[in-house]
C-alpha cells in the first residue's frame, strides 16, 4: 500500500466526519458540508494516484 492510499483514507474519513457534524451546527452547516465534500474529493484524487498504471503490476 502506498502513502497515497493512506492519505486517501484520511481525507475521505475527515470529509465524512465534517459532513456528519455539519448538520448539528445551526449557523454554518453549509460551510461544513462544502468543506466535507472538498475533503472527500481530495481523498478520491489521492486514491486515483494510488492506483497502478495500465500494465503495471501492483
Amino acid at each position: 500500500m502506498t502513502m497515497f492510499s493512506y492519505w486517501a483514507n484520511i481525507f475521505g474519513m475527515t470529509g465524512v466526519a465534517l459532513i456528519a457534524t455539519a448538520f448539528f451546527r445551526e449557523g454554518d452547516w453549509q460551510l461544513g458540508t462544502f468543506s466535507g465534500v472538498y475533503f472527500i474529493g481530495l481523498g478520491a484524487w489521492f486514491h486515483g494516484l494510488s492506483l497502478p498504471a495500465k500494465g503495471e503490476k501492483k
